[in-house]
């Protein structure tokens, strides 16, 4: 394999392990900045959000959520884990993954899926997402997620 394919791939998976880090310690605007400019977060509910700016109001706009009912909030913490990837290096600026994962609160598994990417690599060297979809395969009738995805 070519070293700038390894390369791609490493970076790639660093924008992954980020995604999970970010999210999981509420570093809303660290997360916003892993997607491009105009870059599109599919949500498990179908709704899409566009670029990092939208992406960090939509994180904020949960923080506040659960800070105004304590109730709702996940147990002590949520930790996504990554347990399968596949990444596919389109081109030197292109990577396409699918990857699954699984959510644990403080008490047990919350909820678990697959995400879908497309990422660029853009001048910075940063691999970003281009578009991120979330597919949720199943959850806890009362868990973190069942409330984020039904609160309006």
């Amino acid at each position: 394999m070519e070293t700038w394919k390894l390369s791609a791939i490493e970076g790639v998976r660093k924008t992954l392990a980020e995604y999970v880090i970010f999210t999981d310690n509420t570093r809303t605007e660290e997360f916003g900045a892993l997607f491009t400019a105009d870059g599109a977060f599919v949500l498990p509910d179908g709704s899409t959000v566009v670029g990092p700016a939208a992406i960090v109001a939509l994180l904020k706009g949960h923080q506040a959520y659960f800070a105004a009912n304590p109730a709702a909030a996940p147990p002590g913490y949520l930790r996504h884990q990554i347990t399968t990837e596949n990444i596919d290096i389109i081109s030197e600026r292109q990577a396409k993954v699918e990857a699954y994962f699984m959510t644990l609160s403080a008490e047990r598994v919350d909820h678990w899926g697959r995400w879908i990417d497309d990422l660029e690599k853009e001048d910075d060297g940063r691999w970003r997402f281009k578009k991120r979809i979330v597919i949720t395969d199943g959850y806890q009738p009362d868990s973190w997620f069942a409330v984020s995805f039904s609160k309006q």
